[in-house]
């Protein structure tokens, strides 16, 4: 409860306000249909809708289910067990959200790693994605789950999240794997260029006669 008050000059008004919890009414998940080659996951998000029209994410405070061992899941993160259908739900505040998880056994054709031949200055880092290409045609990110490796780890390193480091001027291969299926893109370290020169104390004032030390940093 909160007490508004309105004054102007000698005159005052009241009003009382009680402030009152949104209702929660629904929990819409979220893809939806999902289709998942066995072997994979997928992060789900739970939005809750309250009778405000205010949303809010549940994803990590539902508590969510699987109908079978089709599937599992824990805080949203599906994974595909074995072929066949599936029913999640996610339950919170007295109401449940819920959708269907199709399981096939579609196999790895191909993998595309992005992005394609960049180029990286010296001492910085590039996010590599991966994405895989299944026998139904779709297409999923499987960065997490390839293996990633460099030609040659003194010009650059790669990490198992995808993650490459530019170690020194020159060019490597980076190269994405899983399943028996390999891909591979080039990465460029360059000298790092200078974008700038910031001088402190700009606006300095000396008395005439006197010296002063100023800084340039490159940038």
């Amino acid at each position: 409860m909160a007490i508004v008050v309105a004054k102007v000059g000698p005159v005052v008004g009241r009003a009382q306000v009680t402030v009152t919890n949104p209702t929660l009414v629904q929990i819409v998940l979220s893809p939806s249909p999902l289709t998942l080659p066995r072997g994979l996951s997928h992060q789900l998000t739970a939005t809750g809708v309250y009778a405000d029209g205010s949303a809010l994410d549940l994803t990590a405070d539902a508590r969510w289910t699987a109908s079978n061992d089709h599937a599992t899941v824990s805080a949203g993160l599906v994974t595909a067990l074995k072929p066949g259908k599936s029913t999640l739900r996610a339950r919170f505040g007295g109401q449940t959200g819920s959708l269907q998880i199709s399981i096939t056994n579609a196999e790895l054709v191909e993998l595309q790693v992005e992005p394609s031949a960049p180029s990286l200055p010296k001492g910085l880092s590039q996010a590599f994605r991966a994405t895989g290409i299944y026998q139904d045609g779709t297409r999923h990110d499987v960065t997490s789950r390839v293996t990633w490796s460099s030609e040659d780890p003194a010009v650059g390193t790669i990490a198992p999240t995808g993650l490459a480091l530019a170690q020194d001027i020159g060019s490597t291969a980076v190269r994405a794997s899983l399943g028996g299926i390999s891909t591979e893109t080039r990465l460029e370290v360059t000298p790092a260029t200078l974008a700038r020169i910031e001088v402190t104390d700009t606006t300095a004032s000396l008395p005439k006669g006197l010296s002063r030390n100023l800084i340039a940093t490159g940038v």
